[in-house]
């Protein structure tokens, strides 16, 4: 994985993008995007799963991408939630 890594930075300064990453533990499929429930009970078996705050019908998938996105772009103080 490192190797990968590297090799990625090495193509993100090349092309003059931006890398950015977030913490290898953040809650992102357990973490409902919209009012911030965090479903501990959450297991990898469920694939949709439902916040009991928000009633926010979720692929657990799709869930995951939006709080890797919000998470990413937070750290770099791009967007402010």
């Amino acid at each position: 994985m490192s190797s990968f890594v590297t090799k990625l930075e090495y193509k993100v300064e090349w092309l003059g993008k931006t890398l950015l990453r977030i913490g290898r533990f953040e809650p992102s499929s357990k973490l409902c995007n919209v009012c911030g429930y965090h479903n501990s009970n959450l297991t990898l078996d469920v694939r949709e799963w439902e916040c009991p705050d928000c009633k926010t019908k979720y692929d657990r998938d799709i869930n995951a991408a939006i709080n890797l996105k919000k998470f990413s772009l937070q750290d770099q103080n791009l967007i402010v939630i």
